[in-house]
């Protein structure tokens, strides 16, 4: 119909304003670092201490010990004023400024205060903050949906709904309003790797999944998740094949 071609031509038309629009990769000049085309076209002066290369039309820029963003345009968009600054994620960026950390949006407002330890970049909604030693979450509204209480986090914090907290040296999978989802908790639960994630508890190792749901119990020397269907198991030298 007609919006469906509305729709490709302008698909198209981004596609070649896309192409149209110069390369710019990071150009050293003397000390000074500025952006030139791959045929060495200088197109934003070497100006600045370093230069990184441009992700989602931004690009990292350091000037007297401090970090911005500019455009391809070379517009600075956030002023060279933070300690860090990390590219968009989820269209917020997590900066750094005298020991605290918060984050600012593509056009450099600072949509979360700078008042953390810590703050990880933001997945699935939520973003891993630190205060006084704990770990807990924060929504993009800035709401603490979720109170630091947690001794640890697993990287990236959130995927899938669900995210692998230590609390009491001990490992649970928790959901967004908090609650362990996990019917125990671990020694370990280490990253997910598909559908599964491989626990520890008492010596033995086996297999959750993202409801929390034990799949292989803690009794094996060793799992290994196969595949979405087969996980390779072992015990005393003996090795199965678990259908899950």
């Amino acid at each position: 119909g007609l919006i469906k071609r509305i729709s490709n031509q302008i698909g198209v038309t981004n596609k070649l304003l896309a192409l149209s629009e110069p390369q710019l990769i990071p150009y050293r000049k003397g000390d000074k670092w500025g952006y030139c085309t791959p045929d060495k076209r200088i197109l934003i002066d070497c100006v600045y201490d370093s230069a990184l290369r441009f992700v989602d039309g931004l690009a990292q820029v350091k000037l007297n010990e401090k970090y911005g963003l500019i455009n391809k345009q070379g517009k600075k968009i956030v002023q060279c004023k933070y300690d860090s600054i990390q590219n968009l994620k989820e269209e917020l960026a997590a900066v750094l400024l005298n020991g605290k950390m918060g984050f600012i949006d593509k056009n450099g407002q600072e949509m979360i205060p700078l008042k953390y330890d810590f703050v990880g970049e933001f997945c699935d909604g939520m973003a891993k903050i630190k205060l006084n030693k704990l770990y807990g979450f924060i929504d993009k509204e800035g709401n603490e949906a979720i109170p630091a209480q947690f001794t640890y986090v697993r990287y990236p914090g959130f995927m899938d709904g669900v995210a692998i907290v230590e609390m009491d040296n001990k490992f649970s999978l928790i959901n967004k309003t908090g609650n362990k989802i996990t019917q125990k908790v671990y020694d370990e639960i280490f990253s997910f790797d598909g559908d599964c994630a491989r626990v520890t508890l008492n010596g033995g190792n086996g297999l959750i999944n993202k409801t929390g749901k034990e799949i292989v119990p803690c009794i094996y020397d060793w799992v290994e998740n196969l595949n979405p269907r087969f996980a390779e198991l072992y015990l005393d030298g003996k090795h199965f094949y678990h259908n899950k």
